[in-house]
């Protein structure tokens, strides 16, 4: 006897596998644009990074903004510039939707903007051979809760590993305060200041004159719960306080 048409499980099955092919085509468009994305930022940093520079040989100086370099936001691509030290060094950033690199004069192409520290997380604790990712940041301190710092990370069970030069504002005694959950270390010029300890809060002391610069890596791992890692500093005329942005160099 031929049968008439499809059974009810038989639709239900069409439709099941419908829906998995249709996820599995989504999930794999997204991440065709999501490297897009990234293709597009990495070389639209590199192409603006080049005409800075370029600029800067022409004139002598690096230009007063992108206009001036003759670098425009387009629809798909929004810029970013600053420069360093007094005009010593420029870095622009290119983001294509939410993906954001950077160049900057004698550095890398890297993650980020035009953060001055670099940041290196690894999915591990403690830290393996080779990070997850690397971006440039603003500062050592942040505080993520019991949330993961990046999708590309677990929420626990993950190392960051900071690193920049700080650029001292006085002469004089420096108290450095690292307050961490879970773990840190710090090294200072490549020597272990503070070696790597489960104590939530540890100070190191250090004497450093005005514009000294001082290579500082601090990692932070995190076990299980909340997550931070907060630098701080005090200094003759300035009390504790996390240190700021304008304080970093990338190294």
């Amino acid at each position: 006897m031929r049968r008439a048409g499809f059974t009810i499980v038989e639709l239900l099955i069409v439709i099941v596998v419908i829906a998995i092919l249709a996820a599995i085509s989504i999930v794999a468009y997204n991440g065709i644009q999501d490297r897009a994305r990234s293709s597009s930022a990495q070389t639209s940093a590199q192409q603006a990074s080049k005409k800075i520079e370029a600029q800067k040989i022409l004139d002598g100086t690096y230009p007063a903004s992108l206009g001036a370099a003759g670098i425009q936001n387009t629809s798909d691509i929004t810029y970013g510039y600053s420069q360093i030290d007094s005009g010593d060094k420029a870095c622009v950033w290119a983001q294509s939707g939410t993906k954001t690199y950077t160049m900057q004069t004698g550095s890398t192409l890297i993650e980020g903007q035009c953060g001055q520290v670099i940041a290196s997380y690894y999915n591990t604790r403690p830290a393996g051979s080779t990070p997850e990712f690397i971006r440039a940041e603003g500062t050592m301190s942040n505080n993520w809760g019991g949330n993961s710092p990046d999708s590309r990370i677990p929420n626990d069970n993950f190392t960051v590993t900071y690193d920049s030069v700080l650029v001292a504002p006085v002469t004089g005694a420096y108290t450095f305060t690292i307050t961490t959950d879970d773990f840190s270390q710090v090294f200072f010029d490549g020597v272990e200041v503070l070696p790597y300890t489960n104590t939530r809060t540890s100070n190191v002391s250090v004497n450093l004159t005005a514009n000294q610069r001082l290579r500082v890596t601090y990692t932070g791992a995190e076990a299980g719960g909340a997550a931070f890692t907060i630098f701080e500093w005090a200094y003759p005329g300035q009390s504790r306080i996390s240190v700021p942005s304008s304080a970093f160099r990338r190294p």
